[in-house]
């Protein structure tokens, strides 16, 4: 558990276990589908174990019990808290406490947790990486987006946090010039925390630090949606006015490449000093490098299973109705023949990419195949009871949409320089 006296991860996980509402994980021995007497029960399998999949996963259970049989296709031992990652940088004994058991988060949980990665989903089934096959008559996939660290972490056991965490704690330690290459929220928190709070960390005996942030855009934050201008602009603002951080607009890095590099599959590089040089002839000198350069969905099982390159947008988030069913998916037949739904930061909805959303679309989602299941049980009923040979035709009822509400507040940590609060249309530093 995390400590108590860390107030942000405490205060996540008080929140998350107040929505979710108990305790209890169910594990099942058998895999693939099951049956209860004479009927077979229907199977949803769940991709992804961050916030949409365990809020789909406690209301199939909360809605259906036992008529459905749930299963979890995760890679990671567990629940990760990958909104205070970057929050462990410079506490890399913090990072355990960011695991949770996914025990936590349900009263009744999924009836089985199949620990990997999925490589493909197909029309009734989800390969593995490593050749298992889990197979489903619906599918939601939960997969969340990627980002190197500190954003997030590559590692799917707590103990892989730890040592990623200690690994780079120590490329920072004598660390002067320290460049960060991508001014989103990511990039503009890390650079405000590290020129803030690192010199702080070392001590008076470890030297000052310097941090040069590198964005492309002409102003900082420039992909960040429910924000103006003047936000933008008060952040860059109070960044450049750390003493210590220099800004660089409208700029890249030529020639960064992190490929083979100590520490590159991390995001990060600290493969000895060098002089990199931006695409405006700007010199800057470096011992350790990161890369915030944006999330990326994953949403790979997808585009190279049955739904195909036209399930997934030009940024790489799954498509789908307002119902949350992937398009190619619907009654027509093609694609995954309306089975399989997408909730959480890989559907391509138009709005924030905030965890609380992501709970949202999850129930939501959750909701919707319970309907479908409870129409195709009723026409089962009605085929049984029937003299007739021929099945009772199966009407779909209307799912529920979801409908994105608008983003009020935002918000950018500046480290040790307090956060600037965008709400309701003002710009407030606090």
């Amino acid at each position: 558990m995390a400590e108590a006296v860390w107030t942000p991860v405490a205060l996540t996980i008080a929140a998350v276990t107040a929505v979710a509402g108990g305790l209890g994980l169910v594990t099942a021995a058998k895999n693939g589908r099951k049956a209860i007497g004479s009927a077979r029960v229907p199977v949803v399998v769940v991709i992804g174990g961050a916030f949409a999949g365990i809020a789909t996963i406690g209301r199939l259970k909360q809605l259906l019990g036992a008529r459905v049989k749930v299963v979890l296709v995760e890679e990671r031992e567990g629940f990760f808290l990958a909104v205070h990652s970057k929050d462990a940088i410079l506490h890399p004994e913090k990072m355990g406490g960011l695991w949770l058991g996914f025990s936590l988060f349900w009263s009744a949980g999924p009836d089985e947790v199949v620990r990997g990665r999925a490589a493909r989903l197909g029309e009734g089934s989800v390969e593995l990486e490593d050749g298992r096959e889990v197979a489903f008559d619906y599918a939601v996939v939960a997969t969340g987006t990627w980002s190197p660290p500190p954003g997030k972490v590559l590692a799917t056991t707590r103990a892989e946090a730890v040592e990623e965490a200690q690994g780079l704690y120590g490329a920072l330690a004598t660390a002067r010039d320290i460049v960060v290459v991508g001014g989103g929220q990511v990039g503009v928190e890390l650079a405000a925390e590290l020129a803030t709070r690192l010199t702080r960390a070392r001590g008076s005996s470890g030297g000052d630090v310097r941090v040069t942030l590198v964005h492309r855009g002409e102003r900082l934050l420039s992909g960040m949606v429910g924000v103006n201008d003047e936000f933008r602009k008060r952040v860059q603002q109070e960044l450049e006015a750390i003493p210590n951080v220099r800004v660089l607009v409208g700029q890249r890095v030529e020639g960064l490449v992190l490929g083979e590099e100590a520490g590159a599959r991390n995001g990060w590089s600290a493969g000895g000093r060098r002089v990199l040089r931006t695409s405006a002839g700007e010199e800057v000198e470096a011992d350790v490098v990161f890369l915030t350069t944006g999330n990326r969905a994953n949403s790979e099982a997808v585009r190279d299973g049955a739904g195909g390159a036209a399930a997934v947008d030009g940024f790489g988030h799954v498509v789908t109705d307002a119902s949350g069913r992937v398009v190619g998916s619907g009654s027509g037949g093609d694609g995954y023949g309306g089975r399989v739904f997408a909730a959480g930061d890989v559907a391509g909805l138009d709005e924030v990419k905030l965890a609380s959303r992501a709970y949202q679309q999850g129930r939501l989602v959750a909701g919707n195949i319970a309907q479908l299941i409870r129409a195709e049980e009723a026409a089962a009923a009605a085929s049984a009871a029937s003299e007739q040979d021929s099945k009772a035709p199966l009407l779909e009822p209307k799912l529920a949409e979801y409908k994105a509400a608008p983003q009020r507040m935002r918000k950018v940590e500046l480290g040790g320089r307090g956060r600037v609060l965008y709400a309701f249309g003002y710009v407030v530093k606090l």
